[in-house]
């Protein structure tokens, strides 16, 4: 994200209260920001193709989504976790380079 984008200020506002970045110099945040892009999910959307989820690393600015699996047999879902402005995810998907099975949806 480049520092002259709309959405720079009000993320980097939204990050400097998240406990992960909060301790960062200005300048550390913005080498940081640099190699982010903003992307906007829509209420009620799958937000991830599991092909994609290994390949970065999510922060929600935001809004909220949850992290949820389904029973295979059942259908019934089981929520493992609810994320909300300054929450990251995807983390171990990322470090192991394997499809992640923790699809979060936004709402």
């Amino acid at each position: 994200m480049i520092p002259n984008s709309s959405h720079y200020a009000h993320c980097a506002n939204v990050l400097r209260q998240s406990p992960l970045y909060a301790d960062l110099s200005d300048t550390e945040l913005h080498d940081i920001m640099a190699m982010f892009r903003h992307e906007r999910r829509r209420k009620r959307d799958t937000s991830l193709a599991s092909t994609e989820t290994h390949q970065h690393l999510y922060v929600i600015i935001d809004g909220r989504a949850k992290a949820s699996v389904y029973h295979p047999q059942t259908g019934r879902e089981k929520v493992l976790f609810l994320l909300g402005p300054g929450d990251v995810f995807n983390v171990v998907s990322l470090l192991d380079a394997e499809q992640d099975w923790v699809l979060p949806h936004f709402w």
